[in-house]
């Protein structure tokens, strides 16, 4: 857990230094393939985070590979919500690429990430 303590240290102090420095407020965008992936990986970074100084950029597409509901992550994050990017999921195509074993690329260049209106997720709840 030490290691998710430093990480979330320097993220809050970053922002910071962004938020002193140039009164912008900092969106942390949680991605696949990067440290923060999962629902539960970004629990931990915002519960060990100040929601004054970071903020969330939801990408409807990377929180649903990732294995998140983006509506839920709504409920629980609104007030941290700062930046939304909506992007369409195909869950059929992940569903492949965790079954073939795709790197992220792969997953990527079959359509995992696709236009909104063939998004298996639904975006008129969110």
């Amino acid at each position: 857990m030490l290691q998710w303590e430093i990480a979330a240290h320097a993220v809050n102090q970053i922002a910071l230094m962004v938020l002193n420095e140039t009164g912008l407020r900092t969106a942390f965008h949680p991605h696949c393939g990067g440290f923060v992936e999962t629902p539960e990986e970004l629990a931990v970074l915002m519960e060990a985070t100040h929601p004054r100084i970071l903020g969330l950029c939801l990408d409807t597409g990377q929180y649903a590979y990732g294995g998140g509901d983006p509506l839920q992550l709504v409920r629980r994050y609104a007030d941290r919500i700062w930046h939304v990017h909506l992007k369409g999921y195909d869950s059929d195509v992940a569903s492949a690429a965790r079954f073939e074993g795709w790197d992220y690329q792969e997953a990527i260049s079959h359509g995992v990430f696709c236009d909104l209106e063939r998004s298996t997720f639904g975006f008129r709840e969110l």
